[in-house]
């Protein structure tokens, strides 16, 4: 009996070491391999990117030498670090949970070529590389997303819908932004303004360098008893130096402007014999003004409230104080 118990004991070993074997050859007990990327692409060699949304709403970006461009609005530098961010969303995406691989499907999930939520188009040197279809949420934070050309539809970690669709919302806003220190002068019409250095409270008389000066800003032609306000002046320099736009102005936008109102004028003198000119130009029955700007030719939209801000600073009286 003891015999016939250790043969047993022998077949069993013997069993589950050739199981394991047969396991391991067939992969079943190899790790899971890593999931694919979605786009195989390489991200330094993609030239251009179309991204399409439903009703056929759509915007391109085109890379241009480093930087990135919205060839429809004239080649206006786009945001290059919103760009560089969804292409890091896109290239961190993996093959998740697949969840269909019929075409029935596709109208359902809202991944077919013609219905999608977003549709992304990927090209390198011009050509057509990658297409990408979103779809609808798979669950909390995750979306339906089939790859061009293939039936496999998966679930991955991606909200398709923050993805925006107007050129506006890729603008380099900040096109015009420079650095408030550099500012020598500004002229807004009669209103001259510029930096100079004076002597320092407390510095002695008989010492005069860098060091016993400050810079301060003076006025031409101030009216008796009255002084720069060095508070007002530097803000008004600071929200000039840091103009934002909103958008590119419409057609319609610059048919609006109302040319009985003179345009606010600003005239920006920087250091190295660099200059700019801004004019506000008030839109009709609107309180928003359109940026026009020396450097570029495109007409600009503001935010509203910067707009009136520097509309607000631009008066002799707000920058000017009773002398004490």
């Amino acid at each position: 009996m003891d015999n016939v118990n250790r043969y047993l004991l022998y077949l069993l070993v013997f069993q589950v070491l050739l199981s394991a074997v047969v396991f391991y050859n067939f992969g079943k007990l190899s790790a899971s391999p890593e999931p694919s990327p979605l786009i195989s692409i390489q991200k330094a060699d993609i030239s251009k990117i179309i991204l399409k949304g439903p009703s056929d709403t759509s915007v391109t970006l085109t890379k241009k030498v480093d930087s990135w461009v919205l060839p429809k609005e004239k080649n206006f530098p786009a945001n290059n670090a919103a760009v560089e961010q969804l292409l890091g969303r896109l290239f961190d995406l993996k093959e998740g949970v697949q969840v269909s691989q019929q075409e029935t499907s596709f109208a359902r999930l809202r991944v077919s070529d013609k219905d999608f939520e977003r549709q992304i188009m990927i090209y390198k040197d011009g050509e057509l590389s990658e297409v990408l279809f979103f779809g609808t949420a798979a669950a909390l934070r995750q979306t339906h997303v089939r790859r061009g050309g293939e039936t496999k539809v998966f679930s991955v970690k991606f909200a398709a819908g923050d993805i925006e669709l107007q050129s506006s919302d890729w603008l380099k806003r900040d096109i015009f932004v420079f650095p408030s220190e550099h500012v020598q002068e500004v002229s807004i019409g009669s209103i001259k303004i510029s930096n100079k250095m004076v002597k320092s409270e407390n510095a002695p008389d008989n010492i005069e360098s860098s060091t016993s000066q400050k810079k301060q800003w003076g006025i031409k032609d101030l009216k008796k008893n009255m002084v720069p306000s060095q508070v007002e002046i530097n803000d008004l320099v600071r929200q000039l130096a840091d103009i934002q736009v909103s958008s590119l102005a419409s057609p319609d936008d610059i048919k609006n402007i109302d040319r009985s109102k003179k345009p606010i004028e600003f005239k920006i003198s920087l250091k190295n014999n660099v200059s700019h000119t801004f004019k506000l130009l008030k839109l009709k029955n609107e309180d928003d003004f359109l940026l026009r700007a020396s450097s570029r030719e495109e007409t600009f939209r503001m935010p509203p409230l910067s707009a009136k801000q520097l509309v607000n600073k631009a008066k002799r009286d707000v920058l000017t104080i009773s002398k004490k």
